[in-house]
């Protein structure tokens, strides 16, 4: 605290603010780039220097450089450590960072620094006095940048929103900006991982070791009471079977991180006292790996087609409390083999919902985003479409696929987006057929499933309708770009579904449900 009083007092004599570099560069309207924040260090063997800066709202990360000038007693060592925010209950280890670096006269060094916008940046330096104690004098600049996705920052832990990839879409929208100057853009989007969710088959919660697993009663308890009890411990153990075919190949194999996310990282504020996983073949019952709460195994490489169970161990005094957690859902983290890529273009939606394919006029086929430059208070938007491999044979519908979008590939800093891709249902194995004019048989009963036939040939409702014997009324003949669908009955009552391709259905005429029968 002494050391951090003078040093405090220095910064706010010190002008390394981000508005004092604001208004400096609004004095000069001409200037194309923000000024980067700059101000002395003089760095002394036990005595930190702090600094706190204001980051801009739309800042989103920071470049830090250290310059040297004649270091006549030099090298020295210097432990840089940068805290982006101390709002809200966030430990700083989630967003921290700390480097140790070894600086050379006239030289320059440069640590990259998530940040939050519109928060305080605290920058530590400290010089390492065991390696040379000393004194030394540097300069310390501090540049802001920005791709105006969002107010927050490239970090999971200040405000990330990931992108969400549906599975019935074939592309996601996201929108950047230089608000703060010219910014490097060179998109490059993956997926890496496969996140599954368990739930559990069977629950049993019964009373745990009589002699071993009793609380004593507190000194409060017995001094108002001497015969209190002491208290009980309960445990639950719930059972998560699954089934794992990483491939075809006997022997192929699959790495697998088991996963309690709701307790993940949850020790003194977690509601249960403790919590145990373990991970067993379930044909032989062999252990093959376990873990906790506090922080992930290493990932355990399971045969190929093999069937497994794992087994999670809650304990608290109130058996109520565990029972309250009877259907825990349980996640596994399987990494991929290799990532899947997903190609980014930009200002062409086209592209990114026909999956990269030409236009009809003849046009070549679009190239997604390639590395250029977004001038400041430039605009663009990304269209990440889904990837174009197919999805391994193991991933089933309902799975998630997690990856990242990197907007710089060739800055480990820059702001980067977290990527989630709902997995669809494998393509049918059936085969197809094309017809020359109209759609495919349609069947259906009473309380059965109804078939719908899809066309896209015609240009106008008019003629589409027509060409499948229907007929149309005159506010469905205005409508362009359609896409009709037909059921005849037997009785000839007509049930009639008509819809385009930017509304929801508008048409539904017609008589009975019974059971019907088309060709057309």
């Amino acid at each position: 605290a002494a050391a951090a009083a003078p040093a405090a007092a220095a910064a706010e004599a010190s002008p390394t603010t981000a508005a004092a570099a604001a208004a400096a560069v609004g004095e000069n309207d001409h200037q194309e780039e923000t000024a980067p924040l700059s101000f002395p260090l003089a760095l002394k063997a036990g005595v930190p220097e702090r600094r706190f800066i204001a980051t801009p709202a739309s800042a989103e990360w920071a470049v830090v450089r250290l310059k040297t000038g004649a270091m006549p007693k030099g090298p020295h060592s210097v432990t840089i450590h940068a805290v982006p925010t101390a709002r809200g209950d966030l430990p700083n280890t989630e967003c921290q960072t700390k480097r140790f670096l070894g600086l050379r006269e006239q030289s320059e060094e440069e640590v990259v620094v998530p940040v939050r916008g519109g928060s305080t940046l605290e920058l530590c330096a400290q010089l390492s006095w065991l390696a040379n104690p000393e004194p030394v004098s540097l300069v310390a600049e501090v540049q802001f940048h920005s791709f105006g996705v969002r107010c927050g920052s490239n970090h999971q832990a200040l405000g990330h929103r990931p992108l969400r990839l549906g599975a019935a879409e074939t592309f996601t929208r996201l929108e950047v900006d230089a608000p703060l100057g010219s910014e490097r853009l060179h998109p490059k989007a993956e997926l890496s991982e496969v996140e599954r969710t368990l739930r559990p088959t069977k629950s049993v919660v019964s009373v745990a070791s009589v002699e071993l697993d009793v609380l004593p009663p507190s000194d409060a308890d017995l001094a108002a009471d001497p015969g209190t009890l002491g208290r009980q411990i309960h445990q639950m153990v719930l059972l998560y079977p699954f089934d794992l075919a990483p491939g075809e190949k006997s022997d192929a194999t699959q790495k697998v991180v088991p996963r309690v996310q709701a307790l993940h990282a949850a020790i003194y504020d977690s509601p249960l006292d403790s919590m145990l996983w373990r991970l067993e073949d379930a044909s032989t019952g062999a252990v093959l790996g376990h873990g906790g709460a506090a922080h992930d195994c290493a990932p355990i490489e399971l045969k190929s087609k093999g069937s497994y169970s794992l087994r999670l161990l809650l304990r608290h005094p109130d058996p109520a409390q565990l029972a309250a957690f009877k259907d825990l859902p349980m996640l596994l983290k399987l990494p991929l083999p290799k990532a899947l890529a997903l190609p980014v273009y930009g200002d062409d939606r086209h592209a990114a919902a026909s999956g990269g394919y030409a236009k009809s006029n003849g046009a070549a086929a679009p190239k997604p985003v390639q590395k250029g430059w977004l001038r400041r208070a430039g605009h663009k938007v990304l269209y990440v479409a889904k990837p174009k491999e197919a999805l391994p044979a193991w991933v089933k519908a309902g799975d998630v696929l997690t990856g990242k979008l990197e907007l710089d590939q060739g800055s480990k800093g820059s702001t980067s987006l977290a990527v989630v891709y709902e997995a669809p249902p494998h393509p049918s194995k059936a085969p197809t057929s094309c017809g020359g004019g109209g759609g495919g048989s349609i069947r259906g009963r009473r309380g059965g499933a109804a078939g719908i036939a899809v066309g896209f040939r015609h240009k106008s409702p008019a003629s589409c309708i027509a060409s499948w014997g229907g007929e149309v009324s005159n506010a469905a003949r205005t409508r362009s770009s359609t896409v009709a669908a037909f059921l005849q009955s037997r009785q000839s009552r007509p049930l009639f579904v008509f819809g385009c391709l930017m509304h929801r259905p508008c048409f539904l005429l017609g008589g009975g449900l019974g059971s019907f029968e088309t060709e057309r």
